[in-house]
């Protein structure tokens, strides 16, 4: 999807925010003295993350729920 952008720098990578990261949460970018700050209307931010549970719950619901192996269970 392409919210976060990745950038080599030299042994580490450098990591920042793309654009559609903001547009796709519904956040502004103000920049500061070289900062960037995100601000975001609250009420905008309860829907989707309302939304995603939504989608969670209803994608959990439809999956077989999982066995546990005998391996993975506690020995009595």
């Amino acid at each position: 999807m392409g919210l976060v952008v990745k950038k080599k720098q030299g042994h580490t990578c450098d990591l920042s925010l793309s654009d559609t990261f903001f547009e796709y949460f519904s956040l502004e970018k103000a920049a500061e003295e070289g900062a960037v700050f995100a601000t975001a209307d609250a009420g905008v931010l309860a829907e989707r993350i309302s939304q995603e549970n939504a989608k969670e719950e209803a994608f959990l619901a439809t999956s077989p729920s999982h066995e546990p192996d005998k391996k993975d269970s506690p020995a009595l």
